[in-house]
């Protein structure tokens, strides 16, 4: 159950490759176009013609935020830039104009911190709100000359920007230069941060025809060489990457997100969203651990993305000892744990996961010693549950070898019942205590080892 990163080996085609010119269009809205959402990775599940319907004949950026997708233009000759704002499903529904410093091609791509967004300006990461007011306080120094494709990190809350073949920078919200060096993509214009498996993905001008998306891997800083080259969009004879985001608000029924991009097209410029890839696995466990305490054994997993995940089963020494229900499909981290009181020896220890099919699938084994060492004094803990019936558990702790005895007694001091009486190793114990046949009441538990006793009270309630 590791995580595999998928590698395909591509060459990388280099095209520096200019924007068509076109005359300016009519405002008349075009149609829409949908396809119905699948679960396979890549799906184009929604486009329209975004040119048409914003009257703008030069779309750069995209982000959605808000059930909105967001569209800077910078084609109306003479003309402010301004921020085209769609619903959902492609129709206009209002725009704002750029900050005065856009001049020229304006915001080249635009990014979504969960409150504001941000496009990328000559020198500026400049910041808005979703209803269209520019907010300069929040606005950033760039560090790239333009600063072009945008992407936001929410790990580190910080920002990502390349343009075209030059260097490509992580940088903070006072535009400190965290990272600057070569990405390996030559013609970008457009980047997208995926939550789902951690990395970048870098949009750009080559590739046939010239819209590939690369992705990016913000640790090593290197390509992972996983790539997918956008098709020609519906109703488009040509098309050149324009900005690109990634979003996991679009639908619910997409649990890995979504890519939103802008195609420099013709005739058209057009907005496509695309299905984002899967985990390759049911699951992606990205950490199982075992730690011996005063109790027992910790065990401690943490999945980053789960598929129809129905349970979890662990095993020690290949029985099961718990299950616990699994999140279904989700594309956030959720993390696990049990706790297995036992004594002293060696355990090994694995989790099965069941998904909602059936199918099973294992992680590696873990195996762990529990000893003395781990123990240091007598102890005699609260039996849980209290109140209980018919039975309740009954923990307690030997720091030494030596000759036992838990016993339950009434509360006139009769004997109830023997749970223990013998010789134990030092270590950590469990004792299941049935009180069927009893009548409910109060009773005590004793625990009695080398020159330690200590009594507790529990009730009986049926």
């Amino acid at each position: 159950m590791t995580k595999i990163t998928i590698v395909v080996m591509l060459s990388l085609l280099v095209a520096f490759a200019a924007f068509a010119n076109r005359a300016d269009v009519s405002p008349t809205a075009g149609p829409v176009a949908t396809f119905p959402p699948t679960d396979d990775p890549w799906d184009m599940v929604f486009y329209f013609e975004a040119g048409t319907v914003c009257g703008d004949n030069q779309l750069l950026g995209v982000a959605f935020a808000e059930d909105m997708f967001f569209i800077t233009g910078a084609g109306n000759a003479g003309d402010p830039n301004y921020v085209y704002v769609c619903n959902a499903d492609g129709t206009f529904n209002f725009s704002f104009e750029q900050s005065a410093s856009s001049t020229g091609w304006g915001w080249r791509d635009l990014a979504y911190d969960g409150t504001y967004l941000y496009g990328s300006v000559t020198t500026t990461v400049e910041a808005f709100d979703t209803a269209g007011n520019l907010v300069p306080t929040m606005n950033i120094n760039g560090p790239s000359l333009p600063n072009r494709a945008l992407a936001y990190d929410p790990i580190s809350d910080t920002f990502w920007t390349q343009s075209f073949s030059g260097p490509i920078y992580n940088f903070d919200r006072n535009g400190a230069v965290l990272y600057s060096g070569s990405s390996g993509v030559t013609a970008a214009y457009g980047a997208a941060w995926n939550d789902v498996f951690y990395m970048l993905w870098i949009y750009s001008q080559d590739g046939s025809p010239q819209t590939t998306i690369y992705e990016y891997d913000p640790v090593a800083h290197m390509l992972t060489g996983y790539s997918y080259t956008v098709p020609l969009v519906p109703g488009s004879s040509d098309q050149v990457a324009g900005g690109m985001s990634y979003t996991d608000e679009y639908d619910p029924l997409l649990p890995w997100g979504v890519f939103v991009g802008m195609t420099q097209g013709t005739p058209e410029d057009q907005l496509f969203v695309l299905e984002g890839p899967s985990p390759a696995f049911p699951v992606e466990l990205s950490a199982f651990n075992a730690n011996v305490v005063e109790e027992g054994v910790m065990l401690t997993w943490t999945t980053q993305t789960e598929l129809e995940c129905y349970e979890w089963t662990v095993l020690r020494n290949g029985d099961a000892v718990s299950t616990l229900p699994g999140n279904g499909t989700t594309a956030e981290p959720h993390n696990y744990s049990y706790l297995d009181v036992v004594g002293a020896g060696t355990y090994t220890y694995q989790l099965m996961e069941t998904d909602i099919g059936g199918a099973v699938t294992y992680s590696d084994e873990l195996t762990v010693t529990v000893g003395s060492v781990f123990v240091t004094e007598y102890s005699l803990s609260a039996n849980y549950p209290n109140p209980f019936n018919p039975t309740t558990n009954i923990s307690f702790a030997l720091p030494n070898d030596g000759v036992v005895s838990l016993s339950v007694y009434d509360i006139s001091g009769s004997l109830v019942a023997t749970l223990v009486d013998g010789f134990r190793s030092a270590g950590s114990y469990e004792a299941t205590f049935d009180a069927t046949g009893l009548t409910s009441g109060v009773y005590f538990y004793q625990l009695t080892a080398d020159d330690y006793s200590s009594m507790h009270k529990m009730v009986l309630m049926k």
